[in-house]
């Protein structure tokens, strides 16, 4: 269960808990909070012929929305150009690979989880 009491330890932690759950759902991960001067992405993933560029959030409660609320166009428009830059930095060769934007909500309900995962934002 995540740590509450402290922000930077509960987003790391709900990124751990993203991580796991995408391997268990037979993702690769490619790299971890890849930063730019504008931009962070927290998991850059590939399955199959498609490479994720994902956001995480995660909510304690309601009182600010759901976590998939928190995921602005803003934030995603600047999360597809540090993603331009990933490919140009990267060294590795995506371009047969379907680009996709994506964010993970965790919600923490009590001693409940919920998870849901938008795997291809259009913006």
């Amino acid at each position: 269960m995540a740590d509450f009491s402290d922000k930077k330890l509960f987003s790391r932690q709900a990124e751990d808990f993203a991580v796991e759950w995408l391997i268990k759902k037979k993702f690769r991960i490619v790299s971890r909070n890849f930063r730019a001067k504008f931009a962070e992405i927290d998991i850059i993933a590939q399955k199959d012929r498609n490479l994720y560029f994902i956001e995480v959030k995660a909510r304690r409660s309601f009182n600010l929305g759901s976590a998939l609320e928190a995921v602005g166009k803003y934030k995603l428009k600047k999360i597809a150009k540090a993603a331009e830059l990933f490919l140009m930095l990267s060294g590795r060769d995506f371009k047969n690979y379907d680009l996709k934007i994506a964010v993970i909500g965790i919600s923490y309900y009590d001693s409940d989880i919920e998870i849901d995962f938008i795997e291809d934002i259009t913006l």
